[in-house]
């Protein structure tokens, strides 16, 4: 019989008496992906970068496409990767910041315009012109998560980033509203807090990779970001120092998965490994053509293909992959605004070989593959593009400093933070 989920709670209060809770400065990151669930622990190093001391993985369940579809499930897999998290860094974790992304996400650019009566900016000008950007009509099912200042603009001098402290009789700014599905955060939102975790943030996914994986000369220059998850492929587009459009195409390493598993007649988790063991997005020149041994389905034997046939099958998708990144680029007209510094992917489904090239056949552009820069977390592992939203999360910062409101508690939440 399934414990009850009281009793469930009281055992998970109960095992975290007389663990030390984790530092003011320590930081955690909660990254939910449709494939994999990630908590990282990491403290601020003397020289800024971000040093880890825990992390928790689980297979994620109760998720589809970024969303919650059973909560139960996905609280069980939450829960196991915190666990583990804890054990690693022997502390028990309160916060977290968790990162979001599915096809409920919708985006567009705002501006709002003020006068300033002080004669010099204060903070209290900019909450008030941000909250004028941002004073857009939302149907009853969204909210919105983010208000992303992209410049500011006082009397008739643009391209102000900070304008904290400067002199003006109007003040202006452009902003870019990322909108979320208000039922999907509620659920979101709550399965963290069934296990008894605050939650800090909720992050756009892509937002926080780019924190981590972008340069500032990409930033400025124009960079469309391509996080490649397991549900979705998530898409961001910086210039200028700002970031001005996102997006969310429903087609990812799922449907890669998929493919194999179809072709070649084994399971979707053995398509998976030998994904990542032999797979490759394009025929290289001179390339070695291993046989590779598939597992068969329902006790069958396993069969041997050549390692090219992947090439074949996987090619395809992930040009129909970015093709439609392609399409939704010029569509929302910023195919050009990219031409400075090009693409960068990241995600766990930008580890297959090859990626990189097909993607430059397809956007006409410079691709390079990219995880989190070394200045954002030390150790070679979580440089890894599949780790670039975790990190990300760890180093987020809100440029408004403004606390994201959360659904209650549950009564026995609180009373853990208590003790």
């Amino acid at each position: 019989q399934p414990e009850p989920p009281l009793r469930a709670a009281a055992a998970r209060l109960w095992s975290r008496v007389g663990r030390r809770a984790p530092a003011p400065e320590q930081v955690v990151a909660l990254d939910i992906g449709t494939h994999k669930i990630a908590v990282l622990v990491a403290r601020p190093d003397d020289d800024g970068s971000l040093r880890v001391e825990g992390l928790g993985t689980a297979c994620s369940r109760g998720l589809k496409a970024g969303m919650v579809v059973n909560i139960e499930e996905a609280v069980d897999a939450i829960q196991q990767a915190v666990d583990e998290a804890q054990r690693m860094a022997e502390c028990t974790i309160r916060g977290v910041r968790v990162g979001i992304a599915s096809s409920h996400i919708r985006s567009m650019n705002s501006n709002g315009a003020i006068p300033v009566r002080e004669g010099e900016i204060t903070r209290s000008a900019i909450e008030r012109v941000i909250d004028a950007a941002s004073a857009v009509k939302l149907s009853d099912d969204k909210r919105i998560l983010h208000v992303l200042p992209q410049e500011y603009a006082i009397d008739d001098q643009y391209g102000i980033r900070t304008p904290l402290g400067m002199s003006g009789v109007r003040l202006l700014a452009h902003v870019h509203l990322v909108m979320v599905g208000a039922g999907a955060w509620h659920n979101l939102v709550r399965c963290v807090q069934r296990c008894g975790l605050r939650v800090d943030h909720v992050v756009l996914e892509q937002v926080a990779a780019a924190d981590a994986a972008l340069m500032p000369d990409e930033k400025e220059l124009g960079v469309c970001l391509v996080d490649i998850g397991g549900g979705t492929s998530d898409l961001a587009v910086y210039f200028n120092d700002g970031i001005h459009h996102t997006a969310t195409i429903p087609i990812a390493g799922d449907n890669v998965n998929r493919d194999i598993a179809i072709a070649l007649s084994t399971r979707i988790e053995d398509a998976e490994q030998i994904k990542r063991a032999y797979g490759c997005a394009v025929h290289g020149p001179g390339a070695d053509d291993a046989e590779i041994a598939v597992p068969g389905l329902g006790g069958r034997p396993a069969a041997r293909v050549q390692s090219s046939v992947l090439a074949d099958i996987i090619g395809p998708r992930y040009t129909e992959l970015f093709e439609l990144i392609n399409a939704e680029l010029r569509r929302s007209g910023y195919y050009d605004k990219i031409a400075g510094a090009g693409l960068v992917l990241t995600g766990g489904g930008a580890m297959v070989r090859g990626v990189d090239a097909l993607a430059e056949r397809v956007f006409g552009r410079p691709v390079r593959i990219g995880g989190a820069r070394a200045e954002v977390i030390q150790g070679e592992r979580f440089a890894q593009p599949l780790y670039a939203t975790a990190a990300g999360l760890l180093g987020w910062r809100d440029a408004l400093a403004r606390p994201q409101t959360a659904p209650r508690p549950h009564w026995l939440q609180r009373l853990q933070e208590w003790i």
